[in-house]
């Protein structure tokens, strides 16, 4: 390697400390090839002594800059891993709970349904005879069950709402995650 392919790849390898730093080592890099050169030897002799100007720079600089065209995966291509991992992810583990968790709020709603359909034939029994003495207790149970509908389907209402939310959430983060790959 010559020295202005040496000095320009340890130039791009330093380029994230400040001008000044970065002139300094520059410049005592470009004596190193004066000096070498002085003694005999040609650019890339003194290049090979001095060794590889990436190793040198990390010397000076914690992290070296990175490069865009070294990039394993394009924003869109970490997009397309991120939707196949989600996918992936999805089918195997979040969609058994998820369809699971659809059951038990449809089969908690039926119960709501239920209890409606037995308290108000309780309570509408008594007016169609046949229960004998038991008409004042019949009302009240049917008013209880009624009672407890309204109290199961406003906590199945909020349950409905904070799930709908949950599953919006999950969309949510979804998208968040699949857009975060493409825009890198």
């Amino acid at each position: 390697m010559d020295k202005v392919t040496f000095i320009g790849k340890l130039r791009y390898q330093l380029s994230a400390l400040p001008q000044k730093e970065r002139q300094d080592i520059l410049a005592d890099f470009e004596q190193h090839f004066i000096d070498g050169m002085q003694a005999g030897k040609s650019e890339e002799e003194v290049a090979a002594m001095l060794g590889d100007p990436n190793a040198i720079a990390l010397q000076f600089v914690d992290e070296p800059p990175k490069n865009s065209n070294n990039d394993i995966a394009s924003g869109v291509g970490r997009g397309i891993l991120a939707t196949m991992g989600l996918l992936l992810f999805d089918l195997i583990i979040a969609l058994p709970i998820i369809v699971s968790l659809i059951a038990v709020v449809i089969a908690l709603w039926a119960v709501v349904l239920a209890l409606f359909v037995s308290g108000l034939a309780c309570f509408i029994a008594p007016f169609f005879g046949g229960l004998g003495l038991a008409i004042i207790p019949a009302i009240f149970a049917g008013l209880s069950l009624l009672g407890l509908t309204g109290l199961c389907g406003i906590g199945m209402f909020y349950a409905s709402k904070y799930f709908i939310k949950g599953l919006i959430g999950y969309g949510t983060a979804h998208y968040r995650i699949i857009k975060g790959g493409i825009d890198g």
